[in-house]
């Protein structure tokens, strides 16, 4: 078994620093393109919500117009 001197146990830390942050790097990268997808899709369910919203105020109108002439 070799023996542990400080430049190996130096050699072995700076590869498994290396090896966590190209693991975060990786999680940064899924990350970003997941709150870029939210993004997207709260911003579709806005603009149905917005439609949905002036729908509803047609139909109140409607009916308002509709009980002024009774």
């Amino acid at each position: 078994m070799a023996e542990l001197t400080v430049e190996r146990f130096e050699q072995s830390m700076e590869s498994f620093a290396k090896i966590v942050k190209e693991g975060f790097d990786t999680i940064d990268r899924e990350f970003g393109l997941l709150r870029k997808e939210m993004h997207e899709e709260f911003q579709r369910v806005d603009h149905r919500i917005d439609k949905l919203s002036e729908h509803v105020d047609v139909f109140i109108q409607l009916h308002q117009k509709l009980d002024m002439r009774l």
